[in-house]
């Protein structure tokens, strides 16, 4: 069943995705657990910039567990919802699904982040033309930059909810688990568990050129017949696999949608992938893919998700 829905995913996302980032074949970061530790030789003379880019980030894992309390951090489940509010729908009228939810009490403190508070994402559980999980598919002719990132921010079918004060008391909460056969990224519930970790810029995150004056293909072009070699060993380097995360550098199987906004300051605020046989929960966004939210520093520090962009893409 699932294998059935992925395929048509698939063929609902070809056509309708802005130009691909030309690069070599990225390294495969949902097989890779641990780093390499060594920087290339080739990338020596670089070291002092690389070990300025670093970021702290909040590693999030998850363990299955049903029944998890409407106010814990988890992926499923019942969602975080005091008496008199309403569950969100997407622009037809349909209940969106809870796809994580993050109390940021059990969160290691990242600069900038809240410490409090409940973030959610809903999704659409729907598979259709217009959209996909939640993504609004870009069919423009003609490829328009803004107006495509626009589409991202476009919160018809998708639902970011920040919720600062929270009451931890059933009896004064709504149950809002509606009832879905949908197949969805995440298909199982679990609770999450969060540590605090240190990363390098990833060659797949739009800060890449910041700190190396390219884009990738680029940059890793001048090493010639090591031109992949060294791209991987960076990305081993750079970055352990984690399920999800807070914070830190994005991962992209095709390109990261803020290069389309180079001039702002687009932070990651969580980011889930695809799962692999350690993780103990199933996620699986269509073809071994990953899926984030981003916001501008700015409105992180206003608390205002409102303005939030929303992308999932595979293979």
């Amino acid at each position: 069943m699932r294998l059935c829905v992925l395929v048509s995913v698939s063929l609902l996302l070809m056509g309708c995705e802005p130009p691909r980032q030309q690069a070599p074949t990225r390294v495969e970061q949902t097989k890779r657990s641990t780093p390499s530790g060594e920087l290339p030789a080739e990338l020596a003379k670089l070291r002092e910039p690389i070990e300025q880019s670093k970021l702290e980030f909040v590693r999030v894992k998850a363990k299955q567990r049903r029944g998890t309390l409407p106010w814990q951090s988890k992926f499923r489940g019942q969602s975080y919802l005091p008496n008199g509010g309403e569950h969100p729908m997407d622009v037809k009228g349909r209940p969106l699904v809870l796809l994580v939810q993050i109390n940021f009490a059990d969160v290691p403190k990242l600069d900038g982040y809240p410490t409090s508070g409940i973030l959610q994402l809903f999704i659409s559980g729907e598979i259709e033309r217009e959209q996909v999980w939640g993504l609004v598919n870009y069919d423009e002719k003609t490829f328009n930059a803004n107006r495509y990132f626009s589409s991202l921010q476009d919160q018809r079918y998708y639902r970011v909810i920040f919720y600062s004060d929270i009451v931890a008391d059933a009896s004064r909460l709504t149950d809002s688990s509606p009832m879905t056969n949908a197949v969805l990224p995440v298909m199982e519930e679990a609770e999450l568990s969060f540590e605090r970790a240190i990363e390098h810029v990833s060659p797949d995150d739009y800060r890449f050129k910041r700190v190396f004056g390219q884009e990738p293909g680029a940059f890793f072009a001048q090493f010639g017949s090591r031109m992949q070699s060294v791209w991987n060993e960076y990305a081993a380097f750079a970055q352990t696999r984690s399920l999800a995360k807070i914070g830190g550098y994005a991962s992209f199987v095709q390109r990261d949608p803020r290069s389309y906004k180079p001039t702002e300051d687009w932070l990651l605020l969580l980011e889930i992938q695809s799962s692999a046989p350690e993780d103990g929960v199933e996620v699986l966004w269509g073809d071994d893919g990953v899926g984030g939210l981003f916001i501008r520093r700015e409105d992180l520090l206003k608390r205002d998700f409102s303005k939030v962009a929303y992308y999932w893409d595979n293979h």
